[in-house]
């Protein structure tokens, strides 16, 4: 036997050494004494469907000896839940985030040197909870849920700004704009007669919240950046996620199922119907409609992911977060626009831009002074609408047509036809429809239609109070 050949005449190698690492696309063997985790960086599991969990260096990743498929599970434990890394990537945010940091991505490394100034963005929302508390202790009513939202926000950036790679900077950053609106609005009332320091706090408050814009990496784009990092099709990763990608007759199916409601309750309005009788009307439409197109369109039920709790609780209070800045941004720029014409036009404020206001307001306050005024109508708001709504908005919808144009363009679209259906309800006020789909359809994409759901049913219960 040749020397090459005897096992006496080898010498033992070194665990650990990339000798011991598979040539293949199956994952190594677990170590029995893996190396300290700071020496080997962010580590994640990986196994193939049903084989053995293998502890691997999320920088054995790219080009090295590993090479993950859009089908291999993985998790950030041993213990798991696993899943395919096509459903983790895509809405497991720490997932995103170990993968980020142990790839060291260009958009990681860049942000990981803005952190520090971006603690800069807490000083604007801060000096907003305290005037919100003078406010409350002054018995105005709102300032203290307003101030319960702006402390758990507060601590929801810190929190994100002290992360190595941010969880949900889009969310900080609608917050931030948030808070910038808030203060424009009063800047407007008063005509700006504030002095200089009435400017600092709305100018920092833009300025942090574009350069998490600009900057830093969120959800999606990290997402595509991991992707192509690890040379994966992204198409491929979004098929085995919702698979197939829709026929045309499938998508004109599910938007014409959207728009279908609002014009069943645009007849039932002009048959004078109640609110009983339009809420009947709505919850059978959302229940029968999407599985009609399910099982004779698409002819398929799509499979359903497992359900994480952590995830969907993340994903709920993201979305919430969101949406709340989104809205609120825009409710606020919109009537700081209008007292802007008071200071600077009188008559036609008091001809036209205070009839707007008006009619802003009403139209929101409309359906929270009838949800308030019977128990039954409040669980009508607060559960069957949201839960109808998700069903039809982003269970069918947003799901197909992510499939058919991708995550961002998916969630676009499904929130502008979200927007668009409300025209039936608001008038004025129907562009902050459009964004409750956007923080929505968020929470739609990290934690799923539970997750989209509790959002919903959040905002609604926090309208009403």
């Amino acid at each position: 036997m040749a020397e090459a050949d005897d096992p006496a005449s080898t010498p033992p190698r070194e665990e650990g050494t990339r000798e011991d690492a598979p040539r293949t696309e199956d994952p190594p063997s677990p170590t029995s004494e893996p190396t300290p985790f700071n020496a080997e960086g962010p580590v994640i599991f990986v196994r193939q469907p049903g084989g053995t969990a293998s502890r691997i260096p999320v920088r054995a990743l790219a080009g090295g000896p590993v090479r993950l498929l859009a089908t291999t599970e993985v998790a950030l434990r041993g213990a798991g839940p696993f899943e395919p890394f096509a459903h983790g990537v895509a809405s497991d945010p720490e997932l995103r985030a170990r993968l980020a940091d142990g790839l060291a991505l260009p958009a990681s490394v860049a942000f990981a040197k803005l952190r520090p100034v971006l603690f800069l963005g807490l000083v604007p929302l801060f000096m907003l909870v305290e005037l919100d508390r003078e406010l409350w202790v002054a018995g105005l009513p709102g300032a203290r849920s307003r101030l319960v939202l702006g402390a758990i926000f507060g601590l929801m950036m810190a929190i994100d700004f002290a992360r190595k790679v941010p969880r949900h900077p889009g969310t900080s950053a609608a917050i931030l704009f948030w808070v910038a609106a808030r203060y424009l609005n009063v800047l407007a009332v008063l005509c700006g007669k504030t002095g200089a320091q009435g400017f600092f706090a709305p100018v920092l408050a833009i300025a942090i919240g574009a350069v998490l814009l600009a900057r830093a990496p969120r959800g999606n784009r990290l997402t595509e950046a991991i992707m192509d990092k690890l040379a994966l099709d992204p198409s491929e990763v979004l098929r085995v996620r919702l698979g197939e990608m829709p026929k045309t007759n499938v998508v004109t199916a599910a938007v014409a199922a959207a728009f279908g409601l609002p014009v069943l309750l645009f007849a039932l309005r002009k048959l004078d119907g109640g609110i009983w009788t339009t809420g009947v009307a709505l919850l059978v439409y959302c229940a029968v409609v999407p599985e009609l197109v399910e099982r004779f369109v698409e002819r398929g039920r799509p499979a359903r992911g497992k359900f994480r709790a952590t995830r969907v609780l993340f994903a709920t209070v993201v979305g919430f977060a969101l949406t709340t800045g989104l809205v609120s941004a825009a409710q606020r720029s919109f009537d700081a626009g209008i007292y802007l014409q008071r200071c600077t036009h009188p008559a036609e404020f008091e001809r036209e831009g205070k009839k707007l206001l008006e009619a802003e307001t009403h139209e929101v306050r409309r359906g929270i002074t009838q949800a308030k005024d019977a128990l039954p109508v409040l669980l009508m708001t607060v559960f069957a609408v949201p839960l109808a709504e998700e069903r039809l908005y982003r269970g069918l919808l947003q799901r197909i047509l992510t499939r058919r144009y991708g995550e961002r363009l998916g969630l676009v679209y499904a929130a502008l036809t979200f927007g668009a259906s409300h025209l039936v309800v608001y008038r004025v006020a129907a562009y902050q429809a459009a964004l409750l789909g956007f923080g929505f359809g968020s929470a739609f994409g990290e934690g799923g239609l539970v997750a989209s759901f509790l959002a919903h049913a959040l905002w609604n219960g926090h309208l009403l109070m």
